[in-house]
This record gives structure tokens, C-alpha cells and sequence, in this order.
């Protein structure tokens, strides 16, 4: 019924990487110099369901839950670079800010794919559901001193512009005085 016998699951991925091949196809065709990129939920698959996912226990998944395999156009080149949205604390159990890093970072390891990580500059002073981000303004700082650790990682991508301006907490402020001013 969805393409050769494939399960619904299955062919609905099949139709998003075939989106993205595609896409990413008649980007460089049109203009060769434009980067493709693509900003997923930060979770690929927990390590409990794929070997190769995560040791993170997230309650979504973009494999099974959005059919997105976005590991594989990480693995596959399909994209230039890839910003996880990688919006949890250093502290959160399930899903935490170093594990999941660190995973994208070896995912991207020798693929020649960029990884920049989505902050989640929005949660500041502002997070009813995550505590450690209304009470710990170093939260961003620490989080760009675990990607220190990781070559692969070449930067951040803040969301929103518009959190980022509010300076809650003062801990744009601390980030701008502590990182960019080097």
C-alpha cells in the first residue's frame, strides 16, 4: 500500500529523504555556493530502541515519531551543515545537553558536515518546565565550554533573536563578556 510493501513508517521517510536529496540537489545545481541546511529535533533515536542513538531516553524521537532520518543525511552528506535543536540543560536526566553534543559530534565525525547547536536562548528566565534555566545564567556558557570539547561543533544558533536581545538574567551578557569577546 506505501511503495513496494514498505510499512507507512517506512515510506513516509522515504519520501522526506527524498525531499532533502532532492533539495539539496537543485540548491547546489542553482547556486553551487549556498550551504543546505537542516534544524531537527535534537533526538535521532535513544540508545534503548537503535544501538547507534543516543543515551538519552527523550519521549521523541525524529526517526520514528517525525520520520526524519536525520543521522543519515548527516552520515550520507546530504546537507552542509546541521543545527540540532538541542534545547535541555546540562542537568536534564533523559535528555542531556553533553550527551546529545557529543552525540552529533561523532555522528558529523569525518563527513565533512558542520554541526552548529541550536541554544535555546528562549528558556532563559522564562522556563517554567526546566528550573536550572531561571536560577543558572551560566547555562549558555556552559554549554559552549562542553562544545570546546568537540571539534566538529563549530558554533551556535540562538532561538530567538528576540530572546537574545531580552538579556534575561543578564546571560546574553554573560555569554557576549565570556565567549565573544576573545
Amino acid at each position: 500500500a506505501y511503495g513496494n510493501g514498505m510499512s507507512l513508517a517506512d515510506w513516509r521517510r522515504d519520501n522526506i529523504n527524498k525531499l532533502v536529496l532532492e533539495l539539496g540537489h537543485q540548491i547546489k545545481a542553482a547556486k553551487p555556493w549556498v550551504k543546505f541546511d537542516i534544524s531537527p529535533f535534537a533526538v535521532w533515536m535513544n540508545q534503548s530502541n537503535d544501538p547507534l542513538g543516543s543515551a538519552t531516553q527523550a519521549g521523541a524521537q525524529t526517526y520514528t515519531d517525525l520520520y526524519a532520518d536525520t543521522r543519515r543525511w548527516v552520515k550520507e552528506s546530504w546537507i552542509d551543515y546541521i543545527v540540532p535543536q538541542i534545547y535541555w540543560a546540562q542537568s536534564l536526566a533523559v535528555a542531556d545537553y553533553d550527551v546529545i553534543s557529543a552525540w552529533w559530534a561523532d555522528v558529523a565525525k569525518g563527513t565533512g558536515v558542520q554541526v552548529y547547536v541550536g541554544q535555546a536562548t528562549y528558556k532563559v528566565g522564562a522556563s517554567t518546565q526546566s528550573p536550572e534555566w531561571n536560577s543558572l545564567p551560566a547555562e549558555l556558557s556552559n554549554h559552549l565550554l562542553a562544545n570546546t570539547a568537540h571539534p566538529e561543533i563549530q558554533g551556535d544558533v540562538y532561538f530567538s533573536a528576540k530572546d537574545v536581545r531580552a538579556d534575561r538574567l543578564g546571560g546574553q551578557s554573560l555569554l557576549t563578556q565570556t565567549w565573544y569577546s576573545q
